[in-house]
């Protein structure tokens, strides 16, 4: 009997509709409030759609058919139905898709099974958005009720779904009868094709017309990214919600990272759903700490941390702000070897980095410092490396104050589980790397010319003139590009070159500036004020280190240096064996090999320079050989050329006196310089197998 009643109210379904066809084609639609006519009535706006919306509504019609006949509806929740229809009929809503939408927002409500309670609030809120002016509001709130019932979808675009997870909710009123739908606490997800974002156990309210949530409470984590959500967390107070995005952000929440802090801390929340972002890439959730000044011990093992504090997915961002970097210290026997600023460093689970980052090594009242370099540190192998700028064409040198010397190369590693540091490049199968260790007291007459150029006046005169009308050692590009009046560009390309040359600290981010002394040295050597020096260390190498810093002693190894040129105007060279020399404190170095003073080579063992006294020990001299001028004269120079005496004298031990210690720069040319003084007994010898066959015995026959 049941089967033959449905097939009957099938059939009275088709007559009604075709019945009811002709009358909506006659007259404005309007439903009579009789529920056996109202499904004849409703399929009457339906019958002048094409073919296809047609076989859409199809199905959804007998779906709803079967329910009202079978009085799924109340005869209350039935009129509230005629009164929303007849709203929608006056307003000329279009058949589809509009009132297609609400009988299946009325299919959907009865199989999702929602409290008939509900249904009430939710009609009265659809009749009164029907009847005002503007019909929108009403087809906006319908559609976000349908995605609600259907899905549990707060809100629902072509790319972005807002979800709640087993939902219970009210709808209701807010200010001006703004309709809204009210949440209980439940796991609220954002989900994209690629990704999704989850807030744990949080509450709020949805404005369907405006598409806003106001939540409160809930809990975030970054298991997105690969950490524990049992350690990184971060607890919501209130926030807010535009869900046509799919991010959001919430202030004043409280930030929890048990790995490193035993406390939370307060901050910005801000989370996004990425696409195609793999686990390891991902940059969100992020956290923004309040505080700019936060100690994080042992962030890596030996390593601290101080500044500012953020997490952008598994990556901590160390900031600092316009007045105080942020610190990263490595420490060395439980000292502060290390001291690194940056304004930026970005901190993984495995690793630091900084693109621009400034670095001072410490030993007693001194240091190696650089204002400038990219910087990397891999926690798996304890190394970290300092390279150039990459925005920089050329290499801006090292400051080093313990051995008064400048170091221009092109990178600075260190293996913390080495003794050691060391200056060159990364080393690989054939990798040449050239560097240079140059006196903090260097003068040269050709740089000092290269630097003008064809400019009317010297950069380094017009600096030191600046400064002194400033009476400040310190001023911004902006500054000086008002006192020279050239534009800013030009300005700025004149302030790199002279730091590169060591002559000032420029700043790229901030465009200010800081002059060294060496500035005001080099203009006073210029006019000849003070004393200078032309001791350099030129370093060439392949498959090895420039420079190696011996942290226990601070002496630096330097490798690949063939001459050192102590003195143009005293002929004082030296030639170290194995091109190897080791600096000491202020300029001090020692070294082996062949000496060439004057008219004299010394070859020696245990040798020092002391820079200072501006003079050469040599304890242990094997030979020394001297040069006297021929008397015969070289008939294509016209001159006497020097010959070399066959003679040597051995077993010499003393000093050689290259100049005056206030004349390095050689300006003025004492006769007397260089002095060899010897404080031993020496000998000369002729028991060579060349001289008459080694006849003459050493213990038998010297000088």
């Amino acid at each position: 009997m049941a089967s033959r009643s449905f097939s009957i109210n099938i059939l009275t379904f088709l007559f009604t509709a075709v019945f009811c066809s002709s009358i909506w084609g006659q007259k404005q639609a309007t439903f009579s409030g009789d529920s056996s006519k109202f499904i004849g009535e409703l399929n009457g706006i339906f019958v002048k759609l094409d073919e296809n919306e047609k076989k859409i509504i199809a199905p959804m019609m007998q779906s709803f058919t079967l329910k009202w006949n079978i009085d799924e509806f109340l005869p209350a929740q039935k009129k509230l139905i005629y009164t929303i229809c007849n709203g929608m009929a006056r307003k000329k809503i279009h058949a589809f898709p509009d009132f297609y939408n609400y009988i299946r927002a009325l299919n959907v409500f009865v199989e999702s099974r929602q409290p008939r309670e509900k249904f009430y609030t939710w009609s009265r809120i659809l009749a009164r958005q029907i009847a005002a002016k503007n019909v929108r509001p009403f087809m906006t709130f319908l559609e976000c009720t349908i995605n609600l019932f259907e899905s549990n979808h707060v809100y629902h675009s072509s790319s972005t779904i807002w979800n709640m997870e087993n939902p219970i909710y009210q709808f209701g009123y807010g200010i001006d009868s703004v309709p809204l739908i009210t949440f209980d606490p439940s796991n609220l997800m954002c989900r994209t094709r690629e990704d999704s974002l989850i807030i744990y156990g949080t509450s709020g309210t949805y404005y369907p017309l405006t598409c806003e949530w106001i939540g409160t409470g809930g809990q975030c984590n970054w298991e997105r990214a690969g950490l524990d959500p049992a350690q990184v967390y971060a607890t919501l107070g209130d926030y807010r919600i535009l869900m046509k995005f799919a991010r959001f952000d919430a202030d004043s929440v409280l930030f929890f990272n048990r790995k490193y802090f035993t406390t939370p801390l307060w901050g910005r929340y801000i989370d996004k759903v990425m696409v195609d972002v793999p686990e390891e890439r991902a940059s969100y959730p992020r956290f923004y700490s309040y505080e700019k000044v936060i100690s994080i011990r042992d962030i890596f093992k030996d390593i601290d941390y101080i500044g500012g504090f953020a997490m952008e997915g598994a990556r901590i961002i160390g900031s600092g702000d316009k007045n105080t970097d942020a610190r990263i210290f490595i420490r060395r026997d439980e000292k502060d070897l290390m001291i690194i600023r940056s304004k930026s460093f970005i901190i993984r689970p495995d690793r630091i980095n900084s693109a621009l980052a400034s670095v001072a090594i410490y030993h007693d009242a001194d240091s190696i410092y650089h204002p400038g370099l990219q910087m990397k540190y891999l926690d798996p192998t304890r190394e970290i490396s300092f390279s150039k700028d990459e925005r920089l064409a050329s290499i801006s040198p090292w400051f080093d104050s313990w051995h008064k010397i400048e170091i221009y190369c092109e990178a600075l590693n260190w293996s913390l589980n080495e003794p050691k540091l060391v200056f060159g490049v990364m080393i690989g199968p054939g990798t040449e790397s050239n560097a240079v260790f140059e006196s903090s007291n260097y003068y040269s007459e050709a740089r000092y010319e290269k630097l003008q150029g064809i400019d009317a006046m010297n950069p380094l005169d017009l600096i030191r003139q600046y400064t002194e009308l400033r009476k400040s050692r310190e001023f911004t590009l902006d500054d000086l590009t008002r006192y020279i009046k050239k534009p800013p560009e030009q300005v700025e390309v004149m302030l790199i070159k002279l730091a590169n040359k060591g002559f000032l600290v420029y700043d790229m981010d901030d465009k200010s500036v800081r002059v060294k002394d060496k500035l005001f040295d080099y203009v006073k050597a210029r006019s000849g004020k003070s004393d200078y020096d032309g001791v350099f260390f030129n370093s060439s190498v392949q498959n090895t280190h420039n420079g190696i810093l011996e942290l226990n002693t601070f002496d630096l190894k330097i490798n690949g240096v063939p001459e050192i040129a102590l003195s143009d105007s005293q002929q004082v060279h030296i030639f170290p064996k194995n091109q190897e020399v080791v600096l000491k404190k202020d300029r001090d170095f020692t070294f082996e090999g062949k000496i060439e003073a004057g008219y004299f080579d010394f070859f020696t063992h245990q040798s020092s320079f002391e820079y200072d006294k501006f003079r050469i020990n040599l304890p242990q001299v094997d030979s020394m050989v001297f040069y006297v001028r021929s008397k015969q004269r070289d008939p294509e120079t016209g001159t006497f050329p020097l010959v070399r005496v066959r003679s040597s004298i051995v077993n010499l031990s003393g000093n050689l006196q290259i100049d005056d210690p206030k004349n390095k720069s050689g300006h003025f040319s004492p006769p007397e310089y260089p002095i060899f003084t010897n404080k031993n007994n020496a000998y000369v010898y002729w028991d060579k197998p060349s001289i008459q066959k080694g006849v003459y015995k050493k213990d038998k026959f010297y000088f």
